[in-house]
């Protein structure tokens, strides 16, 4: 008897294993996956966005692949029991738990349930509805909580009436709309959300997680996702096994060739240039929006800053109303969206028009966006922040407070002269990257700021603080401590004073700063040196400038400056990068952005890195594989001051722990696309034919190995689980 044939190499032609299977390497990072399995994701992403109306929010793409969504069949074919039995009810009009994008509801509609997936959502205030938005709506943090602790938001739900494959008749939907009082009149669901303020700060991607850990904790414990990890993982391992997967699907999704995001939610960009370009003078097409674009940066006369509601200036449109119904809104609002981007990218890439008036993204979520135009009369540090970084101003001036200057009705005091000595050593920050999710900057604290517990800001990041509200605190990462530390920030903007710096800080320290939108601590870290620096009998760990170092303690200046980011970049590699059999040293951008911004970079913080990384790879000094960045080993050098990795401690913990859970698996054996220029080595091509013969392959796979690729045979990866696992596979199409 012949042994059954092995699995075939994984071919775009061909059938391949369903694509939860691919979930242990997503719990390690995208950069984890072989280059065919990525684009093969990523095809698929792009396929399920285009099937299910062209646009679909990151949580519902993570649900594509977790539920099995088959775009032939049009819905998901394996969603489990215990999800489809505890449906929450959600009612129009009604005050209800908070639901997220991409959570699975039962909307009640006459004597009646319809099973639906929450598609996009946005905020729905009441007094959005003339198109121009109070300022104090713009930005507006939750309102107080109730008598039970939980804040109301009225939210507008556009729902995929279709996920379960049961879509109701045009008829009946029609009907519900008319009758607005299951639906409203555009077919959606109208309704006061209620939060924790906790959970009321979140963004969709991270109260999506939250929702799954909680409300769907038990499909969670016995779907792929628990199944992929070791019998021994815990409920800690759970919880970040969900937070890679969730990162991992959004990486591929916003890199996968034909979509584009916005805020989250992902376009197909076919569907953009038809309605750009097929028939430019239809209804909400490209010249609706241009018109659009134009009207959002007008600024009416004898007034200086005026707010508009894009989805509420849409329906302005004639024939829009009849068009922006079910999933038809959440597009043309993303549409607009990009196009306005666009525009301004073009045209006023700092949102300055030649009119004078600077146009800025002010709230990514109420009405779906709203927009604030000022009429300046000349360049404002506003015009340094990028236009679609939404900070809420307009809430800020409703209570009295001018962006960038402090409080209105009274003059900005200066700080005491003791505070501020004239020292000509006192460095400027250094500004790395500011975009609309992440700002990050180098300071170097002269030994006024050890000795005043202050931190030098740059001046661009004033408004992001102030926008912030509350943010008081800052975390010191040093030495694998991390330290939080109490501060304020100073009435002119340029400091963090009242900070009680520990004993090992110490005048000349470099530190690197990052600041997450939404976040409300600042992240501060040192950085180790390769050795440490030894100065009149005191040793010095971390990379600092060593002329303030040297004349703090009355000493001649050092002979040499600070390292630089390539250099970081270098030493990481050489120093913490993963061991190769060749001798090399490796790590992903993914890897090194952990290390310098914390265990969840945004791609913001990845863009950062994999820019410094790309120019030391065109200036020779790397090479790359795919996503995966190497460096020859070469002797050390002690007169060159080269920082050490902050990658350890990420690599250390976090990728160390998550390979550890991962579940023993088997990798099918399969074909590698290899980088530009190379081709598969004369031993490959033979174990390559060798292994065609002696499998029976002969006629299925191809004679010989395509050019650009090589063989890479079966093999397993993780770990054997420590016991048989007591999951139990309970997954039914319905």
């Amino acid at each position: 008897m012949s042994s059954p044939a092995p699995p075939r190499p994984l071919d775009p032609n061909e059938d391949a294993p369903p694509l939860h299977a691919l979930l242990p390497q997503l719990l390690l990072g995208a950069s984890e996956l072989e280059l065919a399995d990525r684009e093969r994701v990523a095809a698929y992403l792009a396929e399920v966005v285009r099937t299910r109306g062209g646009l679909l929010h990151t949580a519902s793409l993570w649900n594509a692949i977790y539920f099995g969504w088959d775009p032939s069949a049009r819905e998901y074919v394996q969603l489990p029991n215990a999800l489809v039995d505890d449906l929450g009810t959600v009612e129009q009009g009604a005050a209800v738990g908070a639901v997220p994008v991409g959570g699975m509801v039962a909307v009640r509609v006459g004597d009646g349930l319809e099973w639906c997936e929450v598609l996009y959502k946005e905020g729905a205030h009441p007094d959005l509805d003339a198109g121009l938005a109070p300022a104090r709506l713009s930005g507006a943090p939750a309102g107080p909580p109730d008598d039970d602790g939980l804040v109301r938001l009225r939210e507008r739900l556009v729902l995929d009436f279709g996920a379960f494959g049961m879509t109701p008749s045009r008829t009946r939907l029609a009907r519900l709309r008319r009758d607005a009082r299951w639906l409203d009149e555009h077919g959606h669901l109208i309704v006061d959300a209620r939060y924790t303020p906790e959970d009321a700060a979140l963004d969709d991607l991270a109260f999506f997680a939250r929702h799954l850990l909680t409300r769907r904790r038990d499909v969670l414990a016995r779907g792929p996702l628990r199944l992929a990890l070791g019998a021994d993982a815990d409920e800690g391992d759970l919880e970040d096994a969900l937070e890679a997967s969730l990162l991992a699907v959004e990486e591929i999704a916003r890199a996968a060739p034909g979509l584009r995001n916005w805020r989250g939610y992902l376009v197909d960009e076919a569907a953009l240039a038809a309605r750009l370009d097929h028939d430019p003078d239809a209804p909400l097409a490209r010249a609706d929006l241009d018109w659009l674009a134009a009207q959002l940066g007008r600024v009416p006369d004898r007034e200086r800053v005026v707010y508009r509601v894009i989805s509420q200036r849409l329906l302005d449109f004639e024939g829009a109303a009849e068009r922006m119904v079910f999933a038809s809104w959440a597009e043309a609002v993303c549409h607009a969206s990009l196009h306005v981007a666009d525009r301004l990218a073009e045209h006023a890439p700092d949102g300055l028009d030649d009119r004078g008036v600077h146009l800025r993204l002010d709230d990514a979520w109420q009405g779906g966006g709203i927009w604030r135009a000022e009429q300046v009369a000349a360049r404002t540090p506003l015009c340094d922040l990028p236009p679609l970084l939404a900070l809420g101003l307009g809430h800020q001036e409703s209570q009295g407070v001018v962006p960038l200057l402090g409080p209105a009705p009274e003059p900005v005091e200066e700080p005491p002269d003791e505070l501020l000595p004239e020292l000509p050593e006192e460095p400027a920050p250094e500004l790395l990257r500011i975009e609309q999710t992440l700002m990050v900057f180098r300071t170097t604290l002269a030994p006024f700021h050890v000795d005043k517990g202050l931190l030098l800001l740059p001046p661009e990041i004033a408004p992001c603080l102030r926008a912030a509200g509350d943010l008081v605190a800052l975390r010191l990462h040093y030495d694998g401590e991390r330290l939080p530390l109490a501060a304020e920030l100073s009435a002119d903007g340029r400091y963090f004073t009242g900070l009680e710096w520990p004993l090992a800080v110490y005048p000349g320290i470099i530190l690197t700063v990052s600041l997450t939108l939404g976040a409300r601590v600042l992240e501060a870290r040192t950085t180790p040196r390769e050795w440490p620096l030894e100065l009149a009998g005191g040793v010095y760990p971390f990379v600092c400038d060593e002329q303030i170092l040297a004349r703090s303690l009355g000493l001649a200046a050092a002979s040499f400056g600070p390292a630089t980011l390539a250099e970081l970049l270098v030493a990481t590699l050489r120093h913490r990068g993963i061991a190769a059999t060749d001798g090399t040293r490796r790590a992903s951008a993914r890897a090194l952005a952990a290390a310098i911004f914390g265990p969840r970079p945004g791609p913001p913080a990845v863009a950062l890195v994999e820019a410094g990384l790309q120019e030391l790879v065109r200036s020779g000094v790397l090479a790359r594989d795919g996503t995966t960045f190497f460096l020859a080993v070469v002797p050390s050098r002690p007169e060159l001051p080269i920082d050490r990795s902050l990658i350890a401690a990420w690599l250390a913990e976090n990728r160390a722990r998550r390979t550890e859970m991962v579940r023993y698996h088997a990798v099918l054996p399969h074909l590698r696309h290899l980088p530009d220029g190379h081709e598969a080595s004369r031993e490959k091509l033979t174990e390559y034919a060798a292994a065609r013969r002696n499998l029976g392959m002969e006629g299925v796979w191809p004679a010989a190995l395509p050019p650009g690729t090589t063989w890479v045979d079966e093999q397993t990866r993780g770990r054997p689980a420590a016991s048989p696992s007591t999951a139990r596979h309970t997954w039914t199409r319905r």
